[in-house]
């Protein structure tokens, strides 16, 4: 095989394999107290690649995902990647998520890079979370006056209009 082609196959190769853009997905983006969350790594591909292991342990309010990858250099192919845990309701408070992907080529001339993605998501308190917006609300003299007032400015839109149509019709 003709040098130069056997280079530009071999560079084709290490873009191909070395191409992957990863993700850390919270879901639901921003959590409640009490709901269940789930923490993806979602990983694009411009080779063929396939998860061989994942799991996610927790240490306090970190989270470390350990993924490994097995990439084959084949073109072509795109595969969505991706390794989800349910990890249940979690406290109110920050967390953060950290993922370490370990790729392993299948055939000598493919290289690939490990990767390390980083992430945080919070989760607010049972107070600021399910408290509504605040709307003032008054006493009973209060909404009496606010009714007063929408009844006279009702009178005077009505009055208005009624002077503008004989105006007009003259």
């Amino acid at each position: 095989m003709n040098p130069c082609l056997r280079l530009l196959q071999v560079l084709g190769l290490m873009v191909s394999a070395t191409a992957a853009h990863a993700a850390i997905v919270v879901t639901p983006p921003a959590p409640l107290p009490g709901q269940p969350v789930r923490i993806a790594l979602v990983e694009q591909y411009t080779s063929a690649a396939a998860v061989t292991s994942a799991s996610i342990t927790r240490d306090g309010n970190g989270f470390v995902i350990e993924q490994a990858v097995e990439v084959t250099c084949a073109l072509p192919a795109a595969p969505v990647l991706t390794s989800s845990f349910d990890v249940g309701s979690l406290a109110p408070g920050d967390y953060e998520v950290v993922a370490n992907i370990v790729r392993t080529p299948t055939t000598p001339d493919c290289i690939v890079e490990n990767a390390t993605q980083e992430a945080t998501f919070s989760i607010a308190s049972q107070a600021t979370a399910s408290s509504p917006a605040i709307v003032p609300v008054s006493g009973p003299a209060g909404l009496a006056a606010l009714a007063t007032l929408l009844a006279m400015l009702a009178a005077f839109r009505i009055r208005h209009a009624s002077a503008a149509r004989r105006i007009a019709r003259k």
